[in-house]
């Protein structure tokens, strides 16, 4: 006994000094390769070679450095190299808390559901044929599971296969000439690995896997991103909610954690899925088939259409994981044959992230071929760098060529009129397109102006009258309709969890435009209604008025009793804790009074608008008495740490349950509440000084904007006045000279858009320059 006690001692001892060696081992190892930094020898540029790095990941044992080995190869050689390529997003995704997603909406400043690392101060070290590497630590996971998992093909990887070194100049020309050559890389892969982070809080759950499973046997028909905001369309994807209330609670809640990972925001992203042969996506050491992951997105974007946080630009439509069931269509598609125009891959890549501007467009160079040159991309390439006004100029020529010019307008995004460095009229690639064109929405059935011949040309900075620190301008034919006096909320200020702080502008705007609207004798509540949803449903005349209007009535009576919310009861006797709609959340976000220049009563708004708009067939009065008030969380239940997050989802759950909260949501789906939710997103309303107009414009429209026709076009469009020109007036005649303005964006204007003033001869097209 006493020996076998002794051997058994001997052989720990024996373990634990050669678990000691290795560890000295290993530190001697990272001590002698710190001495011995890893650098780039320039790759080969032969005529007719296209010279790449791979990567060969070496074995080793758990915790032991991560070893690789780099080597060149040729993509043209006669016979192909076998290997595969990764792609992953270079931060790491750090999720917190245990709330689920719309708690999470609800108080994101309080109850963050996930975060992300600084991609500049956490790397690790791996040896790079024996030298030291540093990579950021969310491909150092990855490198450490492929070890593991021991594949046999050699890896491209973008942050070790290429330069990275921006301060040296031969580098950073490489590094273009690899970047050309993405698309080749990509789709010459056996597999592309997708690399989605760690499985925390996620694949955990035992249930994670086989939901995956049900859900792959959900089968939902691909809609095209162009037509799937379609109202007409989404009234009828009903059917998909069938399933939600056998998945609801975690897997939910861990399906949308996975989708908010910072990967499914890249631009990147795009190119690389659409080029893959075959694709495998990682989360940990899961291995998750596509086709699970694509029905999971498409079941929670269905769900998204509905339920999203106006705060949260991810769920917005186009970007962030929504965007990805047309990433896999397109990959499909392109391997039967079928290829999409660079047009679309751009509208899928506006609202996505790139660490440069110009990688909105460099990320798609291995998509659209021939149409490279034809862009001119080469024009904007210097030894300095890219020069993004002649970049995104260059693009935007080359689409209004194919699609005209009414396409492009259409294109500003919020800040248009204001942006430095590129002329309104170009599309600012650097911003998401919020708010989204109305078209997106199936509002197709506008003519304001387009049965007018348009006059579009371009003039370069450089030649521009008076003054040549100009930027590029766009000369149209335009027609002066009227201007801005007065704007309303935004749809972020009306929005459920903001509404409370708002003043009731919207309310007095209404108000002032009298009970019926005096340019189509209509009820002014019917033309607020039509306006605020775009008029979406007035190509479809098999819906009832009346059902319109009771929709429409529960908005408003929802609204309204938002606005008259208690405002005591959010203030929380712990000073330590703040609502996002609080303090500097809620000042960036309401400026409707700074915009307009005047304080609202909300009492006085709220009896102004009753006593104009109550009546028999919209008995807003009645249905304000019976509303519920003060119903969900308030800010005074909350309590910190671990308890209030229990007693937030405990109040949460208690007020609707899962199957209510769905079949709710499928019930009003495509409906007045989901239009207005969809179409006002990043929009207000604003009424007109003269003609008393009232009109749905981007959020950032200002007093004094201008409203005008430009020939060609099938909406109105507001315009600013610039400040060197404050002599453009209604006529846009400014001391004999084209007037210069700004472009804010495309507009809804109630009364216009079926080219109403144009076949009243209501109108004067002059030239204008918007630059």
């Amino acid at each position: 006994m006493t020996n076998m006690a002794s051997r058994n001692l001997f052989t720990t001892n024996k373990t634990a000094c050669e678990y000691e060696h290795d560890k000295w081992h290993m530190a001697m190892e990272r001590r002698k390769a710190a001495e011995r930094t890893f650098s780039y020898e320039r790759l080969r540029t032969d005529e007719g070679t296209s010279y790449i790095r791979l990567l060969e990941l070496e074995n080793g044992s758990r915790g032991s450095i991560i070893k690789c080995r780099l080597f060149d190869i040729d993509l043209n050689a006669a016979t192909p190299p076998r290997y595969e390529a990764v792609s992953y997003s270079w931060r790491k995704d750090v999720l917190r808390g245990n709330l689920n997603d719309d708690a999470s909406k609800l108080f994101p400043d309080r109850f963050p559901m996930y975060g992300k690392e600084d991609g500049t101060t956490d790397t690790k070290l791996i040896l790079c044929n024996d030298k030291t590497l540093h990579i950021q630590r969310n491909l150092y996971d990855f490198l450490v599971r492929l070890r593991a998992k021991k594949r046999r093909l050699p890896l491209w990887i973008d942050a070790i296969c290429i330069d990275q070194d921006e301060t040296n100049a031969e580098a950073r020309k490489e590094k273009f000439r690899q970047l050309e050559l993405m698309g080749r890389i990509y789709g010459s892969a056996e597999i592309v690995l997708v690399w989605l982070g760690e499985s925390t809080n996620i694949t955990s759950m035992p249930s994670f896997p086989k939901s995956l499973r049900e859900i792959e046997e959900v089968k939902i028909e691909y809609e095209s991103f162009r037509s799937e905001y379609d109202i007409s369309k989404v009234r009828k994807k009903g059917a998909v909610f069938a399933i939600l209330p056998q998945l609801a609670g975690t897997t939910i809640e861990s399906l949308t954690r996975l989708l908010n990972r910072d990967y499914f925001q890249r631009a990147w992203v795009v190119q690389e899925l659409v080029l893959a042969r075959e694709i495998v996506f990682f989360v940990g050491d899961m291995e998750i088939p596509p086709g699970q992951l694509l029905n999971a997105i498409q079941l929670i974007s269905a769900c998204g259409l509905m339920h999203t946080s106006a705060t949260d630009p991810a769920l917005v439509g186009g970007g962030g994981f929504r965007a990805m069931p047309h990433i896999i269509q397109a990959q499909r598609d392109r391997q039967d044959g079928r290829t999409w125009p660079f047009d679309d891959f751009l509208f899928l890549c506006r609202d996505r992230l790139a660490s440069r501007p110009e990688d909105k467009i460099f990320s798609l160079f291995g998509l659209i071929g021939a149409e490279t040159s034809a862009m001119r991309i080469e024009d904007a390439v210097t030894e300095d760098g890219v020069s993004l006004d002649i970049l995104y100029i260059n693009v935007t020529k080359f689409l209004a060529d194919k699609y005209g010019w009414s396409y492009i307008l259409s294109l500003a995004a919020v800040g248009a009129a204001e942006n430095g460095g590129l002329p309104s009229w170009v599309p600012d690639f650097r911003t998401p397109l919020y708010p989204k064109p109305f078209w997106f929405y199936g509002c197709t059935h506008f003519k304001a102006a387009d049965t007018v011949t348009g006059s579009f040309s371009i003039q370069e900075g450089s030649k521009l009258p008076l003054t040549t620190s100009l930027p590029w301008g766009l000369t149209v034919s335009a027609s002066y309709i009227d201007e801005v006096v007065q704007v309303g909320e935004s749809h972020a200020e009306l929005h459920p969890e903001q509404c409370k702080y708002a003043d009731g502008h919207f309310l007095d705007l209404i108000s002032k435009l009298g009970k019926r609207y005096s340019h189509t004798d209509e009820l002014t509540i019917d033309v607020v209604m039509k306006t605020l949803t775009a008029d979406v449903f007035g190509r479809d005349n098999k819906i009832p008025i009346a059902k319109l209007r009771r929709a429409f009535m529960v908005w408003l009576e929802t609204t309204i009793s938002n606005l008259q919310f208690d405002r005591a009861k959010t203030k929380p006797a712990n000073k330590k804790f703040h609502l996002t709609t609080s303090g500097k959340n809620a000042a960036m976000i309401h400026d409707c009074s700074s915009i307009n220049g005047t304080q609202v009563d909300l009492r006085e708004a709220v009896d102004a608008f009753l006593s104009v708009h109550d009546s028999e067939v919209f008995p807003i009065r009645e249905q304000l008495k019976n509303h519920p008030r003060d119903v969900g969380i308030t800010g005074a239940e909350l309590v910190e740490g671990e308890e209030g997050e229990r007693k937030l989802l405990s109040q949460f759950e208690a007020y609707v349950s899962v199957e209510k909260f769905w079949k709710h949501v499928e019930q009003q789906i495509g409906g007045v509440w989901w239009a207005i939710d969809q179409i006002h997103q990043h929009r207000r309303l604003f009424r007109t000084r003269q003609r008393n107009f009232v009109g749905l414009a981007p959020r950032d429209v200002r007093i004094g904007d201008i409203v005008c026709l430009v020939a060609g076009t099938a909406t109105p469009f507001v315009l600013r006045r610039r400040d060197n020109d404050v002599n453009a007036t209604g006529g846009f005649l400014g001391n004999g000279r084209k007037s210069h303005v700004s472009l804010v964006g495309s507009a809804y204007l109630h009364g216009v858009m079926q080219g109403e003033l144009i076949q009243n001869g209501d109108v004067n097209f002059v030239d204008i320059l918007i630059i």
